[in-house]
């Protein structure tokens, strides 16, 4: 399945959206990631990229919402990894996730029922089913 391109322009409320509900919020969940794992961390998403597979509903209406839920979701648990594996499991996630960069992206391989998780390039990617934007977000 090839990648849908971003769309050009976001809707004039959904910009908004993606301003209150992502935009202000993008700066904490990295603190707290950076924090938790000891490096800087950085989050690179493409809301219009990701808007592009939003069908109806939360997605579709509230995409920086949505992103956030996401991100903050993720980084939840990337607390709980810690907590539970320590210090070495700090070590390793750094190793294997050596850019340090979390990003957003479809399941392109269908590998996941609704959303999941990968690495590629040292980047941790959160991952969406095709026709699954906002389902069981909190699985990413």
């Amino acid at each position: 399945m090839s990648k849908l391109p971003p769309v050009e322009k976001l809707p004039l409320a959904l910009r908004k959206n993606v301003r209150d509900g992502w935009d202000a919020k993008k700066e904490a969940i990295e603190t707290r990631i950076s924090e938790t794992f000891g490096v800087p961390w950085k989050i690179d998403v493409n809301p219009n990229q990701i808007y592009a597979y939003a069908k109806d509903g939360y997605a579709k209406e509230s995409l920086g919402d949505c992103i956030h839920e996401y991100f903050d979701s993720a980084s939840r648990r990337l607390v709980e990894f810690e907590e539970t594996y320590g210090e070495d499991g700090v070590k390793e996630l750094n190793s294997i996730c050596h850019a340090h960069v979390m990003v957003m992206d479809i399941d392109d391989q269908k590998r996941f029922s609704y959303c999941g998780a990968d690495v590629i390039d040292g980047q941790l990617r959160l991952l969406f089913a095709p026709g699954y934007l906002a389902s069981n977000i909190s699985s990413a």
